[in-house]
């Protein structure tokens, strides 16, 4: 941490602050477009700054980084409100700046101030029609905070054609849908979705979750489909394995989780979580061996592991090994957190 003039400047505000130098000396020394090169800019850039600079162009961009970093710096010493009138001036300089836009209208809607928020959202759906974010929060605007079902399914069909490889939009209709009581349309969301094939497991997951929100046995079976489908797109990554799992555990489907539980572990060992949950399964089924393995293995990971010791004595004791399973009761009475209601 670095400061000048009693204000703390980490390196990425160090950083900025070396761009908007630069960006200024390039602006004196030569203002027509071809200044600036590509490699120059950092990946991190705003999109104000982002791409060749066209002539005619720099005066403006230079003045939305300098905007945005008077911006940053009155975040830390004047407040969020002085901040924030230097951030809508930003957005009138460039209103694709979509991830301040967004920031911008978070900080309306906890003032309260919802008219100023939709503003902000649709001049950023308008700039950046690509991007999902805009209008899925306006979305949750209308649904939520004002009760216009009608505009919030609007907004977050637009998000949907916006990108329908994306599950935000389908989480927010199904919302819409589930307000509005139509379940034709709600059941139709999953039909479009099954059509799509995008490669990125938490779109099945989240598919996955907003099916489990209705325990039915028709439902079940077409929430284990997708939960497939997130496994053939986890590959190696123990985190997605870790979640498809859990999943499938949820709805009782310990033979499709305990592999995958398995698996997330030889990929990463320290998943402690994973062994624990994979101990409880094999445990349900009967495998107090391989559970007892599971047990010790979390112990030594961490010895104050109060429920390894429980599930341990519990194995022991049917196992008649009353020296180890007393041992093991013995540590979880050391480490059970003491009855409020027992006085000394």
């Amino acid at each position: 941490m670095n400061s000048r003039c009693g204000i703390p400047f980490s390196g990425a505000r160090l950083h900025w602050l070396f761009l908007a130098a630069a960006f200024s000396t390039l602006q004196l020394g030569r203002a027509t477009a071809e200044g600036l090169e590509a490699d120059f800019v950092p990946e991190d850039v705003p999109e104000i700054l982002a791409g060749p600079v066209l002539r005619g162009e720099a005066e403006r961009r230079v003045e939305g980084l300098a905007r945005y970093l008077q911006a940053v710096l009155e975040e830390e010493t004047l407040g969020p409100d002085q901040a924030l009138v230097t951030k809508r001036e930003v957005l009138k300089i460039d209103p694709g700046f979509t991830d301040l836009a967004m920031d911008v209208a978070h900080q309306y809607l906890r003032r309260g101030e919802v008219p100023d928020a939709i503003s902000v959202l649709k001049d950023a759906a308008k700039a950046s029609p690509k991007r999902v974010e805009p209008p899925v929060a306006l979305s949750g605007i209308y649904l939520k905070q004002l009760e216009k079902p009608d505009l919030a399914e609007k907004f977050a069909l637009q998000a949907l054609g916006a990108n329908p490889d994306d599950s935000a939009p389908y989480i927010v209709l199904y919302d819409v849908y589930t307000t509005s009581r139509e379940p034709a349309k709600r059941e139709a969301l999953f039909t479009k979705a099954l059509k799509r094939s995008p490669a990125n497991a938490g779109f099945w997951l989240d598919l996955a979750d907003l099916r489990l929100r209705n325990r039915s046995r028709a439902d079940l079976e077409s929430v284990q489909m997708l939960l497939e489908r997130a496994q053939n797109m986890a590959g190696d990554n123990p985190e997605t394995l870790l979640r498809v799992a859990d999943y499938f555990s949820s709805i009782h489907a310990p033979d499709r989780a305990i592999p995958l539980y398995q698996l997330a572990l030889v990929l990463r060992p320290s998943m402690e979580s994973a062994r624990e949950k994979l101990a409880g399964l094999l445990l349900e089924k009967g495998d107090d061996a391989a559970a007892a393995v599971l047990l010790e293995e979390m112990i030594k990971a961490d010895p104050l592991s109060l429920r390894a010791y429980d599930r341990l004595a519990e194995i022991r004791l049917k196992e008649n090994d009353f020296p180890r399973a007393l041992s093991s009761m013995r540590q979880a009475l050391l480490l059970a957190p003491p009855d409020p209601r027992r006085h000394d």
